[in-house]
């Protein structure tokens, strides 16, 4: 993954505010076998110091994705909007939000997506069944075969 526009945040800035907000539209260069593209994201949140002392970043992600669709490999479009809070280390002097961002919403991506139906799976003599479908249907090309091992039996 690559990031087109940086969102670095300088944590000194913590020791003269209470928060730092972040209201931004966000650019990726995708690098991700099951994400086509990512049309549109948007985080919107702040970084803080809480009263442990930890650097904490909360807000929320919305993000427009078209995947690639597991069967016919179409356009499968996904909409998030992830409630995000991470826990930062403390010895950090800067954060990659959009690091952060990103490993998120790559956690969302379904491993398998489709929007197709039985009758995508079915063609001109041919049709895909999975295991528990499969009857006892004979092959007509094997018919001849099961007839001699019948008469074996």
């Amino acid at each position: 993954m690559q990031l087109l526009n940086n969102m670095i945040i300088d944590l000194q800035e913590l020791n003269h505010k209470d928060e730092i907000v972040i209201d931004e539209d966000i650019t990726f260069e995708i690098v991700h076998k099951s994400i086509k593209e990512i049309k549109y994201a948007h985080f919107t949140g702040k970084v803080v110091n809480d009263i442990t002392g930890e650097i904490v970043l909360s807000g929320v992600l919305k993000a427009d994705i078209i995947l690639y669709d597991s069967v016919d490999l179409s356009d499968y479009p996904l909409n998030l909007e992830l409630n995000i809070e991470e826990i930062c280390d403390n010895e950090q002097k800067t954060l990659d939000i959009n690091e952060i961002l990103w490993h998120n919403i790559v956690l969302e991506v379904p491993i398998r997506a489709t929007k197709c139906t039985d009758s995508h799976l079915k063609g001109e003599g041919w049709e895909m069944k999975d295991e528990d479908s499969v009857d006892d249907e004979i092959d007509p090309r094997l018919a001849k075969l099961q007839e001699l091992f019948k008469g074996g039996e």
